[in-house]
């Protein structure tokens, strides 16, 4: 869910064209962010065993995957802005 939130704020980027418009794609990342993780911990958190045998908690794992998520975003959204400006 979160990578193609990142995929279409990139795109939607591109379009508008408005350096501004970041701002409103990065309150949606970070909104679709928390969903998806408070979805994870409301439904699925039985899934995570495996993790938690590791030693991971719960608390660990969300906040490990939301900065995981948000540098990767970032990345890609420097790239296409590169790709952008280069076109």
């Amino acid at each position: 869910m979160t990578i193609g939130v990142s995929l279409l704020t990139c795109l939607l980027f591109v379009q508008s064209g408005d350096p501004k418009a970041i701002v409103l794609f990065l309150w949606t990342k970070l909104i679709t962010n928390g969903v998806a993780l408070l979805f994870l911990h409301l439904f699925d958190r039985d899934k995570l065993y495996f993790f938690y045998n590791l030693g991971y908690s719960a608390r660990r794992l969300s906040v490990l995957s939301f900065v995981f998520d948000l540098l990767l975003w970032s990345l890609l959204l420097s790239l296409t802005l590169i790709i952008h400006e280069n076109s």
